[in-house]
């Protein structure tokens, strides 16, 4: 039985590698025949919200309720929107595999975040880790050959937008999860994670549909059947990236094991994108861009060091809390943990501490 659970997982992460290979050189490929961003992300959540619709109506046997939690879903996905616009737009600018490079920034606005807003400390080795991360892509900027700073730039609005993103997933489980623990009877409206993800895909498309009927739908030709034929390829690779992301983030509950698997992820996207394209790297280039990669596993892999160690050390919920396809659910609409008592408060902040290595491993 341990067996084929293991083969079941190593199967889940080799669908994850390909797919998101396939996702981000195909999203390239299609953007240098038709160099329309808007569309591209459009087509990719048009696929997403299709597929969660139909997942979701078969697995529980109801519609998904879009009014129930719109308040808390619409700035995750406004903030989906913008990382999913701004990375698409970077690609016409920039190679994918330097663009994936600069998203790998991703934990270093994650880090400025906790620190901002939640008065966490960043340990030395956490530290350490983000002077490699930084210093990795600096290096890779200065020796790239197509470097643009429009492309660069797109690139880092990308890596924050989705920082932000899964910080306000995070926050809204993490705080479902502890009230789950806390009244597991109250009659408030809950929310499923997979349930999540389809909602912000949705409402993401939503948003999406009227600015691509203003910026892009009176200037832009129709896409030929070859464009079209890979845009429904596209958007399937996107929707399976996505869906194996999240559901890895919650069957390797070892923070060591998601580091891993999301390190050898770049790895291997970077080296395939540069053989797809003809990219070619220098020394230096493979060099920055090790020492990126290197720094977010190490930031993922380090310990943190924050005033509720002691807090955290103490076992949490997580694994049972966290599995994407079983019938879990959190009540959404409970107060916020930040202004709950402060025990209850410290509780909740150690389940955080344990989804932190989650940050870094999100797709966009």
């Amino acid at each position: 039985m341990e067996q084929r659970s293991m083969s079941y997982l190593l199967a889940l992460i080799i669908v994850y590698y390909v797919s998101s290979t396939l996702n981000s050189v195909l999203t390239k490929q299609i953007l240098i025949s038709y160099p329309r961003p808007l569309t591209v992300s459009l087509s990719q959540q048009l696929f997403s919200s299709i597929v969660s619709i139909g997942h979701y109506h078969r697995s529980t046997g109801k519609p998904l309720n879009l009014q129930r939690h719109l308040r808390r879903v619409v700035p995750i996905a406004l903030a989906l929107v913008i990382g999913l616009v701004t990375y698409r737009a970077s690609l016409l600018y920039n190679a994918v595999s330097f663009a994936q490079v600069v998203k790998s920034l991703q934990p270093l606005f994650a880090a400025a975040m906790c620190v901002l807003f939640l008065g966490e400390r960043i340990s030395p080795t956490r530290l350490a880790a983000l002077f490699l991360l930084v210093g990795g892509v600096a290096l890779a900027s200065v020796t790239e050959v197509d470097f643009r700073f429009a492309g660069f730039f797109l690139a880092l609005a990308s890596a924050l937008a989705q920082a932000v993103q899964a910080a306000l997933s995070k926050a809204c489980l993490v705080d479902q999860a502890a009230r789950a623990k806390l009244s597991p009877k109250a009659a408030s409206p809950t929310m499923s994670e997979f349930e999540l993800f389809a909602v912000a895909a949705i409402y993401a498309m939503g948003m999406l549909l009227p600015l691509w009927v203003i910026l892009d739908l009176p200037s832009s030709p129709l896409p030929g059947r070859s464009i079209l034929w890979l845009m429904l390829v596209n958007g399937a690779c996107n929707f399976v990236t996505q869906l194996l992301s999240f559901a890895l983030l919650c069957l390797l509950s070892s923070p060591v094991s998601a580091a891993v698997v999301s390190a050898v992820k770049r790895v291997i996207v970077v080296a395939a994108a540069a053989v797809w394209f003809g990219h070619t790297m220098t020394a230096l280039h493979a060099l920055g861009i090790a020492a990126a990669v290197a720094g977010v596993g190490l930031y993922q892999l380090a310990p943190k060091d924050t005033a509720l160690s002691r807090v955290a050390e103490q076992p949490t919920p997580l694994p049972e809390e966290m599995e994407l396809l079983r019938p879990h659910e959190y009540d959404m609409d409970a107060v916020p943990y930040l202004s709950a008592p402060p025990a209850f408060a410290s509780r909740a902040r150690s389940i955080g501490s344990r989804m932190d290595a989650d940050i870094a491993s999100l797709p966009v």
